[in-house]
């Protein structure tokens, strides 16, 4: 009975020690906000756990010192008395070890509970930094900054790889809608003139309507119908100011052989900014997704 009691000690001492690990676990979510009921369920019944442990220990200690009592009974008629105590002790020692059994099968519940607890949280945190990292990359584009450490950290917590249209522009940004919005005037007016001269040589334009033209620097500015290089860039502008860059560039696709390349820099920063967003839209659905 003595080492059965010992046993029983040793085993409140483990299920005490892992209540105290647990309620260190728990400690270490305190931060997270969205735990907080998960939490206070698990203290309760942790409290409660230890409340009915500390029961037990007490009654232990009281069979302890009945079974020292019945060491201490006389021999002869007392033996037999003796035996029924220890006997109806030993039920109740086997009662007690069915409970603690109990107590420490709910105990181990626990635990897995809120390791499972933990595990969520953690994937939740991840989740919410990529969703941060990606809402910094698309300010980034928006605002033409650079936007490296915020692909960075957008391509570890989504666990993503980094689009090629992103990483190219990721240390110095990319063109905002506005810079194109204000630097296609002068390419325009540079690609029309340069388009005019060649459709002169080429005998498609009269030299005095070509010169006027060129001296007064006159340019459509409402998109109209037409092939010629000034409707073209007049309906390429107003796509541009409707912030469709797409359509511009597919129109200056079409301008005058002799006309790109006084469009060629525009044309590079604006197909830069268009496969920068729809490489942000991507990476929006993917993480979204998770």
């Amino acid at each position: 009975m003595a080492v059965e009691l010992a046993a029983q000690a040793e085993r409140l001492s483990a299920i005490e020690a892992s209540g105290q690990e647990h309620a260190i676990a728990l400690a270490a979510l305190e931060s997270d906000d969205s735990l907080n009921v998960a939490r206070g369920e698990i203290s309760g019944e942790f409290a409660q756990l230890r409340t009915q442990l500390e029961a037990m220990s007490a009654t232990l200690s009281d069979l302890e010192n009945r079974l020292h009592t019945v060491e201490k009974l006389p021999q002869g008629s007392g033996m037999e008395a003796a035996a029924a105590a220890a006997s109806a002790y030993e039920r109740e020692l086997q009662q007690m070890r069915q409970m603690l059994d109990a107590e420490l099968a709910k105990i181990t519940s626990a635990k897995e509970d809120a390791a499972t607890l933990e595990e969520s949280a953690a994937e939740a945190a991840k989740a919410a930094g990529a969703r941060a990292a990606l809402a910094r990359v698309l300010a980034a584009l928006d605002t033409g900054r650079p936007y490296g450490d915020a692909l960075f950290d957008l391509t570890q917590q989504a666990e993503v790889e980094t689009p090629a249209a992103l990483s190219a522009h990721a240390e110095n940004g990319v063109p905002t809608l506005a810079n194109l919005q204000a630097g296609f005037p002068e390419a325009a007016r540079a690609a029309l003139d340069v388009s005019i001269r060649s459709a002169v040589e080429a005998g498609e334009i009269d030299r005095v309507s070509a010169f006027l033209r060129l001296q007064l620097g006159t340019r459509s500015l409402s998109p109209k119908e037409g092939n010629d290089p000034d409707a073209i860039l007049s309906r390429a502008e107003a796509a541009l100011k409707s912030g469709q860059i797409g359509a511009a560039l597919d129109e200056l696709a079409t301008m005058p052989e002799a006309g790109q390349p006084a469009l060629a820099a525009w044309v590079a920063d604006a197909t830069a900014r268009k496969d920068a967003l729809a490489a942000g839209e991507t990476l929006a659905q993917l993480v979204n997704s998770k």
